[in-house]
């Protein structure tokens, strides 16, 4: 069941950057990072009052949340550089970022079916990304929209390890 749920994900995942790509050529980043953040204390508050806050522990996950706040304002931003199909796939890079913090730091060791993964979105990211004329690799020409993908990707792989140590700082 949760492969199902993983699928429906990424294809909601994939429709809402279609989405943002459209909203931000004609609005602000930082008006749609506002917009964001209302959108989820509307959602987030009234589910953690639903499940019980524990108001003991907002010191201690303060500083982790900013911080993933801080580096997910910069998705919105990439965004608007690029085609969404290029500066999307390079974005979307981002699990092997959190995958890398989190055995580096949480000492979590993905099994060899999780390292083929990464492998395989490494190679559909570079497939995707590339230039339609692939045999001419020395001409490829990699422009700012990949640089900028690339930041979106480490800010979203720190933002999600951050997550993780907030999660497991939390005792729900």
């Amino acid at each position: 069941m949760s492969l199902l749920y993983s699928l429906l994900a990424a294809c909601l995942w994939g429709a809402g950057q279609i989405f943002i790509k459209i909203g931000v050529e004609d609005i602000s980043p930082v008006y749609t990072n506002i917009l964001s953040a209302f959108v989820m204390l509307v959602i987030t508050i009234p589910f953690a009052l639903l499940t019980g806050v524990h108001f003991n522990l907002v010191l201690s996950t303060y500083l982790f949340a900013l911080m993933v706040a801080t580096l997910s304002i910069s998705y919105y931003y990439v965004i608007r550089l690029g085609q969404i199909s290029l500066t999307g796939t390079i974005i979307a890079t981002y699990p092997i970022i959190t995958v890398l913090l989190s055995f580096l730091f949480l000492h979590e060791n993905p099994s060899t079916f999780q390292k083929f993964s990464i492998i395989l979105t490494i190679a559909g990211t570079i497939i995707i990304a590339l230039p339609e004329k692939m045999n001419s690799l020395r001409k490829i020409k990699l422009g700012n929209w990949f640089w900028w993908g690339l930041f979106g990707s480490g800010d979203y792989g720190v933002s999600f390890f951050l997550n993780k140590v907030i999660i497991d700082k939390s005792d729900t």
